[in-house]
């Protein structure tokens, strides 16, 4: 009984755990394979960087306070964010080294995270 290549359905020579008959065809069936969890992450790393290049223009190192619908309206997307922080029963909201906490109804405001070493 012949093996035939996942990708390309062409005969597979050598191994008998051999699924691909080439290199190639290797690649293009994982990359195909990938590509939707890939894309995802790509996006989401999008939407990340974006956010922290808001607050690093706006807050420069400062605390600062900033209206809510002015950093929407710069791009800032509020679902997105790498972490959250509870102190003393407020929530503040993570991205990389950047926090942001609301107070109130439509300010938010803006802070540098310290670095911890692990």
């Amino acid at each position: 009984m012949s093996r035939l290549c996942l990708n390309c359905n062409e005969p597979v020579l050598g191994r008998t755990d051999k699924k691909f008959c080439t290199d190639f065809c290797r690649n293009i069936f994982n990359n195909r394979k990938n590509q939707c969890e890939n894309l995802c992450i790509k996006e989401t790393n999008k939407i990340l960087k974006k956010n922290h290049s808001i607050l690093t223009g706006i807050a420069a190192g400062k605390r600062k306070k900033i209206k809510k619908t002015e950093l929407e309206r710069m791009g800032f997307n509020f679902c997105f964010h790498t972490g959250i922080q509870t102190k003393k029963g407020k929530t503040q909201f993570v991205c990389y080294d950047k926090g942001f906490m609301f107070s109130g109804e439509d300010t938010v405001i803006l802070s540098e995270m310290k670095s911890q070493n692990i």
